[in-house]
């Protein structure tokens, strides 16, 4: 794991409910390497926002990993199983927010209303490190804002969430889980609640930042324009499952697996002209999921008696390039026969 930060290997996260067991994360592996960025894409539902909650051991009760490993390559060379940390043990806490940072979906729920942004931001730096004071701390929190194009920092740290517009609240997010310049960040749904301009402005705000301090980012999102400015491997997801995984290049250019492909198709193109594209359908209840392939009841392409009934297998479609379908292996056995 020398060039590896991030590897997560089996992965599985179950909640079991009064209903039956729901599968968010079923068995999927991928890596994320330092100072790059990895995009998981998928429809509300597909495990996305599961994933990163499992990678810190936040996710809401009755969440539990049952299986799998999620191995993080810390500074001395030690490499940590956070699936067998403690949800509240000293080991897990020391990762949180220091060497792992977290900019959740919605700041305006995320942030306390209660008390002002720069209190909330010196929290963290002053839990992590004992050595700094408070005047120190809020210095530090000043410093973080105006890194994160915050307007007049040095008042801003000093205001409530409710004072600050959307764009504000983005940032002031950013800022805090950036306190303790952690190694990887994770970005969920960073720009889902504000509008396109100041989008633009927080994709390139991240990429500055990683630059500037040598991160790795995993961004979680819906939004495939996003994953293309900003991923250099992308991870496709579908009730639970990965169903296409590779580098940014062979999603977009030669993507593989149906789901990939229909998910491109519903990018509203400029200047096309013609209607937007949608797919047929929704995600499967996790009470009754499909038996075989999970995607087979929408996708146009389903063998029948095949797609159906049993469970595709992963196919390597080149280098570095998976896919989670039949068709791959229908069209080798066509050839060979």
């Amino acid at each position: 794991m020398n060039n590896t930060l991030l590897e997560i290997n089996n992965l599985k996260t179950y909640f079991d409910t009064d209903q039956g067991t729901v599968k968010a994360v079923d068995g999927i592996s991928f890596k994320v390497d330092k100072q790059k960025t990895v995009g998981i894409v998928g429809e509300s539902g597909s495990g996305k926002t599961v994933t990163a909650q499992s990678i810190l051991k936040i996710m809401p009760w009755p969440g539990k990993i049952v299986e799998g490993e999620i191995l993080f390559n810390k500074d001395d060379g030690e490499i940590v199983d956070i699936a067998k940390l403690g949800s509240k043990s000293d080991e897990i806490r020391r990762i949180r927010g220091k060497d792992i940072g977290y900019i959740f979906q919605e700041p305006m729920t995320s942030l306390s209303p209660i008390h002002k942004i720069g209190d909330q931001i010196m929290e963290s730096i002053l839990v992590h490190d004992k050595k700094i004071n408070k005047k120190e701390a809020k210095n530090i929190a000043i410093e973080l804002l105006r890194d994160v194009g915050m307007p007049n920092a040095e008042s801003k740290v000093d205001n409530y969430t409710f004072q600050l517009s959307g764009g504000m609240r983005q940032r002031a997010m950013i800022a805090m889980a950036l306190a303790n310049v952690p190694k990887l960040l994770i970005a969920d749904e960073p720009t889902t609640a504000i509008d396109v301009t100041i989008q633009a402005q927080i994709l390139r705000l991240l990429k500055n930042l990683q630059k500037k301090y040598g991160m790795s980012i995993l961004i979680i999102t819906h939004d495939l324009a996003v994953v293309a400015e900003m991923a250099d491997e992308v991870v496709v997801m579908y009730l639970g499952k990965i169903v296409e995984k590779g580098n940014v290049f062979d999603i977009f250019d030669t993507p593989s697996h149906p789901y990939t492909k229909a998910l491109l198709k519903s990018i509203p193109k400029k200047g096309s002209g013609k209607y937007l594209e949608t797919i047929k359908g929704m995600v499967p209840d996790p009470f009754s999921i499909p038996q075989g392939c999970e995607f087979a009841p929408r996708c146009e392409f389903a063998i029948k008696g095949v797609c159906d009934k049993k469970k595709p297998p992963v196919v390597e479609i080149k280098d570095g390039h998976f896919s989670r379908c039949f068709l791959h292996t229908e069209q080798k056995e066509s050839k060979n026969g």
